[in-house]
């Protein structure tokens, strides 16, 4: 193997900044599909809850900071839906139900499959 092969291969491991931000978003889903498999387990809850919220204040903060190089439109919309984000994580901590948790799951679904398809 070639010095430039070799380079190569040590290179593939690592994953760019945006499959970073989609496995997140990913985590976040799964942590929330664990915990609407035992809905009894409020600690669970609480700890996909509470990756969830640091996910989206991270986005919230990211978008909003004067170093993003996002379309204006697409920050707004971010932070939109992180708005609601954070009202539905609210509401699920206070009533946990199924429904709102499916929304949350399927909202971070999205988001990192978004992220994947422009890689």
């Amino acid at each position: 193997m070639s010095g430039y092969e070799a380079y190569q291969q040590i290179g593939k491991p690592f994953k760019s900044g945006t499959e970073i931000e989609a496995q997140a978003f990913i985590k976040a889903a799964t942590l929330l599909e664990d915990a609407r498999g035992d809905m009894k387990n409020r600690s669970s809850l609480q700890d996909a809850i509470s990756f969830t919220r640091k996910l989206w204040t991270i986005l919230q903060a990211d978008v909003s900071s004067s170093q993003s190089s996002l379309k204006d439109a697409l920050k707004s919309d971010l932070l939109s839906l992180s708005l609601y984000v954070d009202k539905k994580t609210v509401e699920v901590c206070v009533k946990p139900s199924r429904s709102g948790l499916d929304v949350l799951i399927d909202i971070n679904r999205n988001v990192a499959r978004g992220l994947l398809a422009v890689k």
